[in-house]
């Protein structure tokens, strides 16, 4: 602006400042909680071994391949050089893995 006032958006709220979190909450109690606590920590481990074995995967792909495949997992990848993986069913010439 020419007034030296720095520009405001119009017709939106401000962002409203961020509140410093300055409470302990015991959660106990809750049902809820305790159901999803129970399914986090049920399925941390599986998650962590899921991003793992991602970034092995990735990391296997050789630079100029655009898809990749193999004991039922396909990666794709896309133009800005994003890697993806789908689920495939398992192909005939696949070795098990024991």
């Amino acid at each position: 602006m020419e007034n030296g006032e720095p520009p405001r958006l119009f017709g939106i709220n401000s962002p409203r400042p961020r509140l410093a979190a300055v409470r302990i909450v015991d959660m106990t109690t809750s049902n809820a909680w305790a159901e999803f606590a129970a399914v986090f920590r049920a399925t941390r481990q599986a998650f962590l071994d899921h991003e793992k074995s991602e970034a092995e995967l990735k990391g296997l792909i050789p630079e100029d391949a655009k898809e990749a495949f193999g004991h039922g997992v396909k990666a794709k990848r896309a133009k800005s050089g994003a890697v993806s993986f789908d689920v495939i069913g398992a192909e005939e010439g696949d070795a098990s893995v024991k």
